[in-house]
């Protein structure tokens, strides 16, 4: 939740986009019709998904602690309100913060594991998989 990267030095070069390359496979080519049905989809999946929402509900706690304009210097204070948001998280996600701890003592991590976030990226795979085998997914140029 802190503010680290290029952006936030005092030189750092305006933020600008580069524009998609020509007659590379599938740029741009994808029906928008079926983008917007894998997006509402997700959507759907999301909104039933008790644990985006709590992923939800802790995003919007890290935005607000991001807008504070002030921050206790008492040591004491901080150390307690970190406490307090460490345990909203793991009251969040008990399971999660146990799988991280694991993790990080694991030497041979997972390439893709299991969890809420990495069912949605493969449910929207399948899906977008599904369409393709009906052909209904480039448009001609």
């Amino acid at each position: 939740h802190m503010d680290f990267g290029e952006s936030f030095l005092d030189n750092a070069l305006a933020f600008d986009r580069i524009p998609p390359a020509d007659r590379v496979y599938n740029v741009g080519m994808t029906d928008q019709s079926v983008l917007r049905q894998l997006r509402n989809s997700s959507k759907k999946r999301l909104a039933n998904s008790e644990d985006f929402q709590k992923m939800e509900k802790q995003i919007v706690r890290v935005i607000e602690r991001k807008n504070r304009k002030t921050i206790t210097l008492n040591e004491k204070s901080l150390g307690a309100q970190r406490k307090l948001e460490s345990a909203q998280l793991k009251a969040l996600f008990p399971d999660e913060v146990k799988k991280d701890k694991d993790a990080k003592k694991e030497k041979n991590k997972e390439l893709f594991p299991k969890g809420f976030y990495n069912d949605e990226i493969l449910h929207i795979t399948t899906q977008y998989i599904s369409l393709l085998k009906q052909a209904k997914v480039v448009r001609a140029n």
